[in-house]
């Protein structure tokens, strides 16, 4: 079965945002409740891409990553956490193989739609700067610290809503 594409990197900085001291959320999803979607012209073709599809983008080091698209990573690793915590649950109580795998696969798929959802990132860059932080220590240390300094903000992180996926699989 399919698993998630996170890196470890992502999962680590995803433990440090779900911490205790991370507990105010706020909600920017639509009143209608619609599903992920990209809002502004920077959304990269999303239908049915995952992480592995998406091609890095070039030229990202831990000298060319502002501040600003250090704070967009860490918002798009937040809402990854989101699609995560919500399919996990669902891939939980699936009754079947079959069920599970294309929850994994709709998750999958969620978390580019998350990614394009996050201001100022898009898929390649989010890729790349996760690649870049895997082999940079300078940088991943620099991302680590700026969310450290987020949750001592105490600042409000994103919060989405889904919607439930097909009943079945399509064929």
């Amino acid at each position: 079965m399919k698993q998630p594409i996170v890196s470890a990197f992502v999962v680590t900085l995803l433990l440090a945002a779900t911490a205790p001291a991370n507990a105010q959320e706020t909600s920017t999803a639509s009143p209608e409740g619609e599903n992920v979607q990209g809002q502004d012209s920077q959304e990269e073709s999303a239908d049915g891409q995952t992480l592995s599809d998406v091609v890095p983008a070039e030229g990202f080091s831990n000298d060319t990553i502002d501040d600003e698209k250090i704070d967009s990573f860490i918002q798009a690793v937040s809402m990854i956490g989101q699609v995560s915590a919500h399919y996990n649950k669902l891939v939980e109580e699936a009754e079947n193989d079959d069920r599970r795998a294309f929850l994994v696969e709709t998750a999958n798929k969620d978390i580019v739609k998350a990614i394009n959802a996050a201001p100022n990132i898009t898929p390649s860059e989010f890729v790349a700067i996760d690649q870049a932080s895997q082999n940079d220590k300078e940088l991943s240390d620099r991302i680590l610290g700026r969310m450290a300094e987020i949750r001592a903000e105490n600042r409000p992180k994103e919060r989405l809503r889904f919607s439930e996926p097909a009943a079945e699989p399509a064929e």
